[in-house]
């Protein structure tokens, strides 16, 4: 029961979350929201472009309250564990975004069905959201595997973490 409780409290954190993502018609992006069922705090990674401008977005809560049971969480992030938020961008290269740009067009990205209900409650929950050349895309998997798992690891080392339990890379000099 608490693991369902846990995913619910994931889901409505990343679903109720306002979409800072502004509204321009040359504005490309894929945004990763991620979390596993238990252990770790929820995190966002987001790479934008605008034109020639491209940027790496970056969120983690370490605090959050269960809207169900009422129950407090604090994950230990950030230096000494005392951050209740961290949030940070970090500009990148046209190399970059013609890496990710590359990868989703050879991973079928924009042909994969929105959701796939692979019945996971203990593992982790990737949702992207992306828009890019005229196209709108939102995916939510639970426990991602193939072709969806790369694409979001490689979002997250893009952000400096190893792996989706948000491990930071050592000598990473933003975390």
């Amino acid at each position: 029961m608490r693991i369902l409780m846990f995913g619910i409290a994931g889901f409505l954190f990343f679903h109720c979350q306002p979409r800072d993502v502004p509204e321009m018609p040359d504005h490309e992006y894929i945004r990763l929201d991620f979390h596993a069922a238990f252990g770790t705090a929820p995190k966002t990674v987001a790479l934008h472009r605008i034109g020639d401008s491209i940027w790496l977005q970056v969120k983690e809560t370490g605090r959050e309250t269960n809207p169900l049971t009422r129950e407090k969480r604090h994950y230990a992030i950030g230096p000494d564990g005392q951050y209740d938020t961290i949030f940070y961008y970090k500009k990148l290269g046209a190399n970059d975004w013609a890496i990710m740009d590359s990868l989703l067009v050879v991973k079928n990205f924009w042909d994969e069905s929105p959701q796939i209900d692979a019945g996971c409650i203990d593992g982790f929950h990737f949702t992207f959201d992306a828009s890019g050349k005229g196209r709108k895309l939102k995916i939510s998997r639970g426990c991602p595997k193939g072709n969806i798992y790369e694409i979001g690891l490689h979002l997250i080392r893009l952000a400096g973490y190893t792996d989706e339990h948000g491990v930071p890379v050592r000598n990473n000099p933003i975390r």
